[in-house]
């Protein structure tokens, strides 16, 4: 698959969640950018493409709303990719960002 990105990607192994009214569901980050990530979920994580979606990233203080688009694997498990609509740090962390904003 050839894909441009538009942001740079960081590779990172941490675990986020996606909060549902019925609870979180856990997720392995695999990747982190401005615009989005990519997350690993070891079963299906129903989600529609278009649908909003809250997650929370704790060991990156960061909490945000983002839209999923899914691909399961042969080799089980699915992979998420989350674009970002909104981010916002938690806590001591300021971070924001918001998805169409320029920062100039």
């Amino acid at each position: 698959m050839n894909e441009q990105r538009q942001h740079y990607r960081k590779s990172l192994r941490l675990i986020g969640y996606m909060e549902r009214k019925d609870g979180e569901r856990e997720f392995q980050l695999q990747d982190l950018s401005l615009g989005g990530l990519r997350a690993h979920f070891d079963d299906d994580p129903a989600l529609i493409v278009g649908q909003q979606v809250h997650i929370r990233l704790p060991g990156l203080g960061l909490r945000g709303m983002s839209f999923p688009l899914v691909r399961p694997l042969a080799a089980g498990g699915f992979d998420v990719g989350f674009d970002f609509a909104a981010l916002d740090g938690e806590g001591e962390n300021l971070y924001r960002y918001r998805a169409g904003e320029s920062g100039e």
